[in-house]
């Protein structure tokens, strides 16, 4: 996934690009179910999404951290 809007480190897509269309994934899926190679494939792919969560979760919780101008005014959602 390629866009001049995103920097460079978040050009990498975590997950596979849908464009690549239904058929030939389930053709590579099965290969790699009867070949038993799902967990290896996958199992990189789910710690490195979850190693993003966590930093981007880190990242969060700073920018809450830094930022103390919160408003005083409670506004409700009914309104």
């Amino acid at each position: 996934m390629r866009t001049k809007w995103m920097p460079r480190s978040m050009r990498v897509a975590p997950k596979l690009d849908p464009s690549l269309g239904q058929r030939p994934m389930r053709r590579r899926h099965a290969l790699l179910i009867r070949h038993r190679l799902t967990a290896r494939i996958w199992r990189p792919l789910v710690e490195f999404t979850r190693r993003r969560h966590l930093r981007f979760r880190r990242r969060l919780e700073l920018d809450e951290n830094v930022s103390t101008g919160r408003s005083s005014t409670v506004i409700s959602a009914g309104v």
